[in-house]
């Protein structure tokens, strides 16, 4: 049987074990993903955390782009999804 060249690359990314997006959030990401979901809003956010609201708006920023979200209702959708949030909240 002949062998077929390899991407050992592609190899090893296909065997390394995948991580959720959410997984990459830092942990103040995830603090403001959280409070964003809850319903907060911007300057709300940014006087709980003890941020700027330009500061707020970065990890928003930041936080779309890491999950490949374009909405903030996309995400509130997200959050609900993978348990980073709930309805009580």
């Amino acid at each position: 049987a002949q062998r077929l060249p390899v991407d050992l690359a592609l190899f090893d990314a296909l065997r390394r074990p995948k991580t959720a997006p959410d997984e990459e959030l830092t942990g103040r990401e995830r603090d403001v993903l959280r409070l964003l979901a809850s319903g907060l809003a911007r300057r709300q956010i940014a006087a709980g955390l003890e941020i700027s609201i330009r500061t707020v708006d970065g990890y928003r920023a930041a936080i779309m782009d890491k999950l490949g979200v374009r909405s903030v209702a996309g995400l509130v959708k997200y959050a609900l999804r993978h348990h980073l949030a709930t309805l009580d909240d």
